[in-house]
């Protein structure tokens, strides 16, 4: 499940009293880093969980979930893999938004209610200025609506591409339609590459485990004696395990892999920075 919110934006002078006419453009918003944080807060102050009575009614009690140092643990590592899949939403949104010559002002952290209290990957999409003339009078058009809603559904294509690609089910039906070998013992594939990466503009495969707002001692026991590896990204860091050139040899791992991390996903990697897994593969 995902969350899309759409908006039409407005840009206002408050020393002149007026609105801001050249403002323009599409902005894509996601939570904020901290906002992982305050919802884990809330929950322990506020938490509370459904049970049934002997009358078969549903009845909320309280839960001190702030005793729960596994539950915490969990808790805000599910959080983090939200942030990242609501950041992959947003990316893909804006891109095919710039794509179909819109111009895109960025994807946004911002605490907005909307996109911070939900269970899902969420984004708010502000589509255009209603202040400004000209992209009022697009956004009211039929061709400006058809543009604008195909910038959307294409954006969510791409990321469920993307998210369908990582999440193959465990019953051996590969990315491509072939049979995998999903008997894969992880101690024996290695965790860096067969291969050395020859060049900085070889793309090398690997899984994402989870994500953590701060970094891991090598022994922590999320990592579920693993020796994973990881990249920053904006303040958040990424954990990777098992790292190769060879797509299918990354693939094979497919079945433990997701023993142990029943979340993870495949990514690409290249020159240090990660690259769309199916432009890559084409």
């Amino acid at each position: 499940d995902i969350f899309v919110s759409i908006h039409v934006n407005s840009a206002y002078n408050e020393e002149k009293k007026r609105d801001v006419t050249s403002a323009h453009g599409v902005e894509v918003y996601i939570q904020t880093v901290e906002n992982i944080e305050r919802k884990t807060n809330t929950l322990r102050e506020k938490g509370s969980i459904k049970t049934v009575n002997k009358a078969g009614e549903e009845e909320a009690k309280r839960y001190d979930y702030s005793s729960n140092k596994t539950f915490n643990a969990i808790y805000e590592i599910k959080q983090a893999q939200i942030f990242n899949l609501s950041t992959n939403l947003a990316r893909y949104i804006g891109t095919e938004m710039g794509a179909k010559d819109r111009n895109l002002r960025g994807v946004k952290q911002k605490s907005l209610y909307v996109t911070w209290q939900t269970l899902i990957p969420s984004v708010l999409i502000e589509v255009g200025y209603i202040t400004n003339e000209e992209e009022r009078r697009f956004m009211n058009s039929q061709e400006g609506k058809r543009i604008l809603a195909r910038g959307i559904y294409d954006g969510i294509i791409r990321y469920k591409k993307d998210f369908d690609l990582s999440r193959e089910a465990l019953a051996g039906e590969s990315v491509n339609r072939r049979d995998t070998d999903t008997n894969t013992n992880l101690s024996s594939v290695p965790a860096t590459p067969k291969d050395e990466v020859k060049s900085k503009d070889e793309v090398v495969f690997m899984w994402q485990v989870f994500i953590s707002s701060v970094p891991l001692k090598d022994d922590d026991y999320r990592f579920k004696k693993l020796k994973c590896s990881y990249y920053k990204d904006k303040n958040m860091y990424k954990y990777t395990y098992g790292s190769s050139t060879d797509y299918d040899e990354v693939l094979r791992m497919q079945a433990e892999i997701r023993k142990l991390f029943p979340d993870a996903f495949m990514i690409a990697m290249k020159n240090g920075k990660r690259v769309d897994i199916n432009e890559v593969r084409q």
